[in-house]
């Protein structure tokens, strides 16, 4: 076995052929291992303290492509052992960011041209695969990670070396690495051991789907949807029975056999990237048959000739007990000095290894992280928007107030500048709007009316709000006309018109008499009683009913007739 060593720079700038162990461990899309100790002599040591990467051969078979490991680790004691793992990698992890590409359908290639265009990588994709993923500002490892996620296909990693260059660098892209060998091992001829693990832990017969948040009108997310309400039956064509309103979907022949001891299904809840709830059942029915036993792999040491590739299809015979399977070797742990005893494990990978279990751990809490931080910006920006609405309502009161206040101020200036001209002052209170004079005199407006004070607060003067007039005295310059006027007195110069019934009273302040009271009364006629009688003065007359009363130079006639007095 030749070693390629290379230098910080991945120029080549030796070789070693001597070595105590090697060994090199592939997984299928997995990062390879390398492990190798060298004995400890200075020519060794020399060479090996400038070593950044070593290549090995691919094959046992051919010199001219190699595995490429950057050293993670050296240690040198009693031998130099020397750790390495791939340098692709470690170079698809910062050589360059995918800024935003997304993909909806699409097949492989296209994704693939956008994490290897403009690098030194030779993309060889003989993949069929289609799906949908989106890059954003990530590294082309976590890209590839991403489609790992989304697509379903094989890639291995292999480079060319000419002189003291790596003259090519290639990534190849299958469906299915390797190919369908007719090669068959059998137990105890072929092989050293065949031997079966199974995973106990990792194992559901019921299934709860959670599909994606249903929108809400924020913007944001709810509750996940589920299949709830959706009805299964087996007699209508359905793969299962499932009530409605059931929140599971059940295997009812798997909890029998790997349910609790009561028989109660194990469940698990399990998210799906659909917004459908039709889909979301369906894609739960596929999770569940597909995990509703314990997984197995077999494994087997083989008597390894050398031509064997990773995800090359094998058969395995073990006639006691009776076992023939046809499987792919999905590991080899190749022993680099001695093929013979490298080490195969085939089957079809039916459970996670425990790094990937680390790493969809890992990609949960990172899924979750996200929705949180999603979540978290929803929430800011909901609180952002409200506090905007509050603080455009509250300058909107706030300038409504201040139009008010300016009306309300002109409307107190307009007052105020009449009572000025009038030399007032205008008093603002809760109940009542009052002014006050000079003198202690003034007005008061509120709720009861309207109201004239005297100088010592007292009401003078006063017109309530049901139409009613107070006042000691009342001074007309012309008629007051009225259907009725009772009660009281009246004083003036004269009254004419109208009628002026029942026991009034008549105060006369003329120059002749009627000191007292006089009754005036009608009734079919006109008569005057009372203590001081009736005076009527200079050229005055009086009409009743048809018969005229006439002053004439202070004598009496009654319809023309001079009336005698004593």
């Amino acid at each position: 076995m030749r070693f390629v060593l290379l230098d910080q720079k991945q120029n080549i700038y030796s070789y070693l052929t001597e070595c105590l162990s090697a060994t090199e461990t592939q997984e299928i899309n997995t990062a390879m291992q390398l492990y190798a100790e060298f004995k400890l002599d200075k020519s060794t040591l020399q060479k090996l303290n400038k070593c950044f990467y070593i290549g090995v051969p691919a094959r046992y078979d051919e010199d001219n492509k190699f595995h490429l490991y950057r050293v993670s680790s050296s240690k040198t004691a009693e031998t130099i052992i020397i750790e390495g793992v791939e340098e692709a990698f470690d170079d698809l992890k910062g050589r360059k960011i995918v800024k935003d590409r997304r993909f909806y359908n699409q097949p492989i290639q296209k994704p693939l041209e956008a994490i290897f265009e403009d690098t030194n990588w030779t993309l060889d994709n003989k993949s069929t695969s289609v799906g949908s993923t989106n890059f954003y500002y990530d590294s082309q490892l976590d890209c590839f990670s991403k489609l790992k996620d989304a697509y379903s296909f094989e890639i291995r990693f292999l480079y060319e070396f000419k002189g003291s260059q790596i003259t090519k660098r290639i990534a190849e892209v299958r469906n299915r690495i390797g190919k369908d060998t007719t090669k068959r091992f059998v137990y105890g001829r072929d092989t050293a051991s065949i031997g079966k693990e199974q995973n106990l832990s990792d194992y559901y017969t019921a299934i709860v789907g959670c599909g994606n948040g249903e929108a809400t009108d924020s913007g944001g997310y709810g509750r996940k949807i589920t299949f709830e309400d959706i009805a299964w039956s087996k007699s209508k064509g359905d793969p299962l029975d499932k009530p409605l309103g059931q929140a599971f979907l059940e295997f009812p022949e798997a909890t029998k056999v790997w349910g609790y001891a009561d028989g109660t299904p194990r469940i698990k809840a399990v998210d799906f990237d659909t917004d459908d709830k039709n889909e979301l059942l369906n894609l739960s029915y596929q999770s569940l048959i597909e995990n509703c036993v314990p997984k197995n792999n077999l494994s087997a040491t083989i008597n390894f000739d050398g031509s064997l590739m990773l995800g090359d299809t094998v058969t395995i015979v073990r006639h006691e007990p009776k076992i023939v399977f046809k499987s792919r070797i999905i590991k080899i742990t190749r022993n680099l000095l001695a093929p013979e005893l490298t080490s195969v494990e085939i089957g079809e990978k039916t459970f996670s290894t425990q790094a990937e279990r680390e790493q969809q751990t890992s990609k949960d809490i990172q899924k979750t992280s996200t929705k949180v931080d999603k979540t978290s910006q929803e929430v800011k920006d909901t609180k952002s928007d409200l506090l905007l609405k509050i603080n455009e309502e509250k300058l909107d009161i706030e300038a409504k107030q201040k139009e008010l206040n300016d009306k309300i101020g002109r409307y107190r200036q307009d007052v105020q500048d009449y009572l000025d001209g009038v030399g007032g002052d205008l008093v603002y209170g809760k109940q009542a709007l009052e002014t006050k004079n000079g003198d202690g005199t003034g007005l008061k407006l509120g709720g009861l009316g309207l109201g004239f004070y005297g100088a010592n607060g007292q009401i003078k003067t006063a017109v309530d709000n049901r139409g009613r007039v107070y006042a000691d005295e009342i001074v007309a310059g012309s008629l007051i006309s009225a259907p009725t006027i009772s009660g009281g007195y009246i004083q003036g110069v004269q009254i004419s018109g109208g009628q002026v019934d029942g026991a009034s009273f008549l105060r006369s302040v003329s120059p002749y008499g009627l000191s007292q009271n006089a009754v005036v009364s009608y009734n079919n006629g006109f008569s005057v009683s009372g203590g001081g009688g009736l005076a009527i003065s200079g050229g005055g007359s009086i009409n009743l009913n048809g018969i005229w009363i006439q002053n004439v130079g202070g004598q009496l006639y009654v319809d023309g007739h001079k009336v005698l007095t004593e």
